[in-house]
């Protein structure tokens, strides 16, 4: 699992069962300012889930599972 672009931390993040979009982002210190909160995706395996509205609460729509080898992207807000 890993968190790219705009997080507060970003990086690896340990895969847990039951791991969610929200759960990461919590894990990953937030989301920055900056951040495209209406662009999130996951890569999976080659392919791009998203892009979605990044869930401000557990279970949100959005909230989706996540899976080992998992990457959540958030991009960053361009002028």
């Amino acid at each position: 699992m890993q968190l790219f672009g705009e997080f507060e931390r970003p990086g690896p993040l340990p895969f847990e069962p039951g791991l969610t979009v929200y759960a990461a982002i919590q894990k990953g210190g937030g989301l920055r300012d900056i951040a495209r909160r209406d662009k999130l995706r996951i890569l999976r395996c080659g392919q791009v889930v998203g892009p979605f509205l990044a869930p401000d609460t557990p279970g949100a729509h959005g909230d989706l599972p996540l899976m080992p080898g998992d990457v959540l992207d958030s991009p960053f807000e361009s002028l």
